[in-house]
C-alpha cells in the first residue's frame, strides 16, 4: 500500500466524478495535521476526535477527496462489548468524510478499503464501533451498506456541551477553551451560555477476523442486534424493517449511496 502523504490537500477546482470510478481513486495514510484540517474545516462536528490511531485519505486523480479515522473507543466500557476476551481488540470509527463532488458509492467503497488497511496494519483489531448522529440527520446508511450490524440507540447523559455566543462547543472542546468542562465554570465565564442536550446516536458494529472469530464475537456481544433504522419516509411506507446480515463482517454489500457524506461520532 502506498503510504505517502499528499503535500497539497485540495485542488482549487473540484474534480468531476458524477459516476464513481474506482480506478481514479486511491487510499493513502495521512498524518495528524491533514486529518485535523479535514475535521475542523469540513466535517459537520467541526472538531478532531481524540485518540485517532490510524487515519486514511481518499484521493481522486491525486486530489484529496475524503478522510477516515480509527482509534480506541472514547467510552471505556465500549471496549468490553464482546467481553474481556476482546477488550483490547475494539476500535471506533471516529470520523468519516467524503466530498459531495465524489460519485455515488464513494463512501461505502472508502469504508471497505479501510478494512483492508486495518487488516494489514492493525491485524489485532477485530471489532469496530461507529455512531451516526440523528441530531445531524444521520441514520447510518453507509454502515448499513457495508454490513455493519445495528445495535440500537446510544444516549449520553447530562449535557454534551454549550452554545456560547452562537457557537457550539462540545465538552471536549470546552477543555481547550476554558481548561475545564465544568458546567459551573462555563456559566460563570459565559452567563448566557445555553446547555446542549444529547440527541442520541445510532450505534453500529462491524466484525473483522475469520468467519469463526466473527461468529464467536457476535455471540459474545452484550448489545442486541436490531433491525436497521429507517427514515421517516420509509416508516410511512409498507416496506418491512431494515435487513440485518446473518454474517456481519464477511464482506461489504453492494455500495449504497447516502444522503450525507459525513459520518462518525
Amino acid at each position: 500500500m502506498n503510504t505517502r502523504v499528499q503535500p497539497s490537500m485540495f485542488a482549487f477546482v473540484d474534480p468531476e466524478m458524477p459516476v464513481f470510478d474506482p480506478p481514479r481513486c486511491e487510499v493513502r495514510e495521512i498524518n495528524h495535521s491533514t486529518l485535523e484540517m479535514v475535521c475542523l474545516n469540513h466535517h459537520y462536528a467541526g472538531r478532531l476526535p481524540g485518540a485517532c490511531t490510524m487515519a486514511l485519505g481518499m484521493y481522486v486523480d491525486d486530489i484529496m477527496a475524503g478522510a477516515i479515522a480509527y482509534g480506541p473507543p472514547a467510552v471505556p466500557n465500549v471496549q468490553r462489548l464482546c467481553g474481556d476476551e476482546y477488550k483490547n481488540d475494539v476500535w471506533e470509527l471516529k470520523r468519516l468524510f467524503v466530498f459531495d463532488w465524489c460519485g455515488r458509492n464513494s463512501e461505502s467503497w472508502f469504508v471497505g478499503q479501510s478494512f483492508r488497511w486495518l487488516r494489514q496494519l492493525h491485524p489485532q483489531i477485530k471489532v469496530l464501533v461507529s455512531y451516526s448522529d440523528e441530531g445531524a440527520g444521520h441514520l447510518g446508511w453507509i454502515y448499513q451498506a457495508t454490513n455493519f450490524v445495528y445495535t440500537g440507540f446510544s444516549i449520553e447523559s447530562g449535557q454534551v456541551g454549550f452554545l456560547i455566543n452562537g457557537v457550539e462547543h462540545h465538552n471536549r472542546g470546552l477543555v481547550s477553551l476554558l481548561g475545564t468542562r465544568s458546567p459551573k465554570a462555563v456559566m460563570e465565564r459565559f452567563p448566557n451560555a445555553v446547555p446542549i442536550r444529547p440527541t442520541g446516536k445510532h450505534r453500529y458494529v462491524y466484525f473483522l477476523g475469520s468467519k469463526t472469530q466473527r461468529k464467536r464475537m457476535r455471540a459474545k456481544m452484550h448489545w442486541p442486534i436490531l433491525p436497521y433504522p429507517k427514515s421517516m419516509r420509509e416508516k410511512d411506507s409498507s416496506e418491512p424493517s431494515g435487513f440485518q446480515p446473518e454474517e456481519a463482517g464477511a464482506a461489504p454489500s453492494l455500495p449504497l449511496h447516502t444522503t450525507s457524506s459525513t459520518e462518525g461520532d
